[in-house]
């Protein structure tokens, strides 16, 4: 299974997308989230017969949808738009340990290149979809996990108070 969670919103990808159910029909395409635009009907997405939409869940209903899911996926267009996203979803998906193909959207998602499949076009996506999930394993599990643990709220607070006080060091 292919997961996605998040808006199904402007930001997608919806010809991308459109490829993946068409050239993943061996796979279901879980698109977990509040469907807020519809953009998704120019392309028929929910009329493939693998893709699934859940519809809104609450983030503490993420786990049981993510131990399902064989790769999670970050299918965003390459925009102004959304070249200034952080993706929450990025770390959540490293939380539940899943492999992760994105599109090279941003440079904060540019920043994962260590545990994320990075995609640079269309088919690269595609491919990487069955590359992530062959070459999954205990390692890159633990390596995606450790990436999560440190890129919590609590360790950004205390990156911000290492900023702030080396900068008031040097102003003294």
């Amino acid at each position: 299974m292919i997961g996605y969670a998040g808006n199904i919103e402007s930001r997608i990808d919806y010809e991308l997308m459109k490829s993946v159910a068409e050239h993943h029909v061996d796979k279901y395409i879980a698109m977990v989230g509040t469907v807020t635009s519809d953009e998704h009907r120019t392309v028929g997405l929910f009329g493939y017969p693998n893709v699934i939409a859940t519809g809104a869940r609450k983030i503490d209903e993420l786990p049981s949808y993510f131990k399902y899911f064989d790769c999670g996926i970050i299918p965003f267009k390459k925009n102004t738009l959304t070249r200034s996203i952080y993706p929450l979803k990025i770390n959540e998906y490293l939380a539940a340990g899943l492999p992760v193909v994105t599109t090279d959207f941003s440079e904060d998602i540019e920043s994962f290149g260590d545990v994320v499949y990075m995609a640079r076009g269309h088919k690269d996506f595609i491919a990487l979809i069955d590359r992530a999930m062959s070459e999954d394993s205990a390692n890159r599990v633990a390596a995606r996990t450790a990436v999560a643990n440190g890129n919590t709220w609590t360790r950004r607070v205390e990156e911000f108070w290492q900023i702030l006080e080396q900068r008031k060091a040097e102003l003294v």
